[in-house]
């Protein structure tokens, strides 16, 4: 199950607004991904969707919607540490805070994002690759800018006689 670039742009701004850490994000999301990529997954047995009617694997941001509707709709606490387990892993617990929320918060969250400009497509992350094969301290500070400010953030590179590298934001 590949995650598309505006896929994980939602999923990274979601989990950051919940207080979630990117490593705790980055590690538990890999997890179900290798889960759901090698067929290993069990999500199916507590009534969580992955397939679309065709087969198809969904979104990551869509399976992680479905996750977090069966933990708030399960009628353990056992069951709700089963689903957490079987979806991200022993320490599901660090995504508590994203579990907590129900599909539709996620839904707005999503949302939220792309008003916000938080959404990057492949296009854009090739941008800041393409600048990183030319200087790697500068591809990281405009992957930093972009990250604040979202995509449509304005940014110009001035050269200068100093090795320093710094970045200032203006409205």
């Amino acid at each position: 199950a590949g995650t598309c670039a505006e896929d994980s742009s939602k999923l990274v701004f979601a989990m950051k607004e919940m207080g979630i850490a990117p490593d705790v994000a980055a590690s538990s999301v890999g997890r179900l991904e290798t889960k759901l990529g090698t067929g290993k997954s069990h999500l199916e047995q507590y009534g969580i969707a992955t397939k679309d009617a065709n087969g198809k694997t969904l979104d990551a941001s869509v399976i992680v919607g479905n996750i977090a509707e069966a933990y708030q709709n399960a009628g353990s606490q056992s069951e709700k540490d089963a689903i957490g387990n079987e979806a991200f892993g022993k320490s599901w617990q660090k995504m508590a805070p994203l579990l907590g929320k129900g599909k539709q918060d996620l839904l707005d969250l999503y949302a939220e994002a792309e008003k916000d400009h938080q959404v990057f497509s492949q296009e854009d992350l090739e941008k800041v690759a393409r600048v990183s094969f030319d200087n790697p301290e500068i591809a990281k500070m405009i992957s930093t800018v972009y990250f604040k400010l979202g995509k449509d953030a304005i940014i110009t590179v001035d050269k200068s006689p100093t090795l320093e590298t710094t970045y200032e934001m203006s409205d």
